[in-house]
């Protein structure tokens, strides 16, 4: 088993609870009594994330693989991880919509939201090996994920959830649809 192998599969394995978890809010998610249009695009934004970062491990396959590398890598995945909690947090079937909860939780999303653009940035400006023109745009996009974070963390305006939320899913396709790739 190659290096790469051996960390897909632990890559693969946090992938898995996230999505499961994901996948098992949906009926709630949707149920017309409880379903808040906001929290559901972002449950269906994270499940697309989650099938990103996954695609996007591959670009890592012909790596020279090291803790740090190891450990760096699977940064992204445990923040996915701590996002999908913060925003499923309570998923049972109680009688709270979803959007009290998640404008109770906004803060640990966004909060844990903001970690991402900040782990890419530490990790692309120590890990990967580019420079010039394609490392600009990824710097600033990190600066601009970043960005989308601090307004959800500090205010409870649902009209600019509502935009973050949307913007998000937007730059997210883009991403997917750019291939995925460093």
């Amino acid at each position: 088993m190659s290096h790469f192998e051996y960390i897909a599969v632990a890559f693969s394995l946090v992938f898995a609870l996230i999505l499961s978890r994901l996948l098992e809010s949906l009926p709630s998610v949707f149920r017309s009594s409880r379903r808040y249009w906001v929290h559901a695009l972002w449950t269906v934004h994270m499940i697309f994330s989650v099938f990103g970062l996954w695609w996007a491990l591959w670009e890592f396959r012909d790596t020279t693989w090291t803790p740090v590398l190891f450990l760096g890598v699977m940064t992204f995945p445990v923040i996915l991880y701590m996002r999908t909690i913060f925003l499923l947090q309570d998923h049972s079937e109680g009688a709270k919509s979803w959007e009290v909860l998640f404008f109770e939780n906004r803060r640990a999303f966004f909060s844990t939201s903001a970690l991402a653009p900040i782990a890419a940035l530490i990790f692309d400006l120590s890990v990967i090996e580019s420079e010039g023109s394609a490392q600009a745009w990824r710097l600033s996009g990190y600066l601009l994920l970043l960005s989308l974070c601090l307004p959800g963390l500090v205010s409870s305006d649902r009209r600019l959830h509502g935009a973050l939320v949307v913007i998000s899913f937007v730059l997210g396709l883009g991403w997917l649809g750019s291939g995925v790739s460093s």
